[in-house]
């Protein structure tokens, strides 16, 4: 998907087995709304090299579910803004939401549901770029870790995290390193 608005509304499924279900790459504009992904071994979306300034994601109402591969990965993107607003992800062995290396992208996570029951984690956010989120976030994970952030720039509208859950994990539930910005990360009511 090159340049030009892409927009995708309505209720749609995909099942997908031996390919990433949803992937949007270097897309300058598109709106997505409704969509349930069921994809057992590989990822369910993937948003990469979006490098316009003025370029736009927006994932409003995703549900997506995995079993050994990663819910949510935002990476390598440079310029331009990704929001997800509805986003409920079940992973069992992979993550829910992972944003790498996005330096100079904006990135905005509003009203997540992460669930990850077995060795995955939930949201990790690394490398760069500018990220915020509001609205009901919450992590829950079996054995991984329920929230890393690192290497970030926490935008003026803040992050936040209603809750995070990690059941057996062995490691730290919770990791923030190296994070600036004129915004506050807050975990908790």
């Amino acid at each position: 998907m090159g340049g030009g608005v892409t927009t995708i509304t309505g209720t749609n499924a995909i099942n997908s087995v031996g390919a990433t279900a949803f992937v949007a790459n270097n897309v300058q504009s598109l709106n997505a709304t409704g969509v349930t992904i069921v994809n057992t071994t590989q990822r369910g979306v993937e948003v990469l090299g979006t490098d316009n300034a003025t370029g736009a994601v927006s994932l409003t109402n995703f549900f997506v579910t995995t079993t050994t591969a990663d819910a949510v990965r935002v990476a390598g993107n440079t310029m331009g803004t990704i929001t997800f607003n509805g986003l409920a992800t079940t992973s069992t062995d992979g993550d829910g939401v992972t944003f790498s290396a996005n330096a100079g992208a904006t990135l905005v996570a509003n009203n997540l549901i992460i669930n990850a029951t077995g060795s995955g984690d939930g949201f990790t956010a690394s490398g760069g770029g500018v990220l915020t989120g509001n609205g009901t976030n919450s992590v829950d994970v079996n054995t991984g870790q329920g929230v890393n952030v690192s290497d970030m720039s926490i935008g003026a509208a803040g992050l936040m995290f209603g809750s995070v859950n990690v059941t057996a994990g062995t490691g730290n539930g919770i990791s923030l390193s190296t994070l600036n910005g004129p915004g506050q990360l807050s975990i908790g009511s």
